[in-house]
């Protein structure tokens, strides 16, 4: 028996920031500063801001937001496939005084997550922004 449903829609948000300061006037490292683009799931990969390449943005401080809305299309047993719609929303910034609202940068898509015991197991998604478009098929969920 194969189920087709919109059941259990859900709403996933996430909210990230991140300040990096000076130590003894000396400057923040590349590789400790706060990055988004791409699909990372893990501080090593930056934070996922979908649409841009991966570390596209860097500084000292970061603020970010990411908005899912998952629904399951599809259902057998054990075995499910999501849909999923999503908006991030972030900025990079070096000093707090340089934050200004309108350096937003946003990206929208959407994509599919095979899922085995509720478990991700393949997510394949498409991100749109000013940028262009990026494709993504990765193992895992950025959050």
């Amino acid at each position: 028996q194969v189920r087709l449903t919109w059941a259990s829609p859900a709403v996933a948000v996430r909210f990230v920031g991140e300040h990096n300061d000076e130590l003894n006037d000396r400057a923040v490292p590349f590789f400790e500063m706060a990055r988004l683009g791409g699909y990372g799931v893990s501080p090593s990969l930056g934070d996922t801001h979908r649409g841009f390449q991966k570390n596209r943005f860097f500084g000292e401080s970061n603020l970010l937001m990411n908005l899912e809305f998952r629904y399951v299309v599809w259902q057998y047993k054990d075995l499910s496939l999501d849909a999923v719609i999503f908006w991030d929303e972030g900025q990079v910034f070096n000093e707090l005084s340089e934050f200004q609202f309108k350096d937003f940068r946003e990206s929208i898509g959407g994509g599919f997550r095979f899922k085995v015991l509720r478990k991700s197991i393949l997510s394949v998604e498409a991100a749109r922004s000013d940028e262009g478009i990026e494709f993504y098929a990765r193992a895992d969920t950025p959050f």
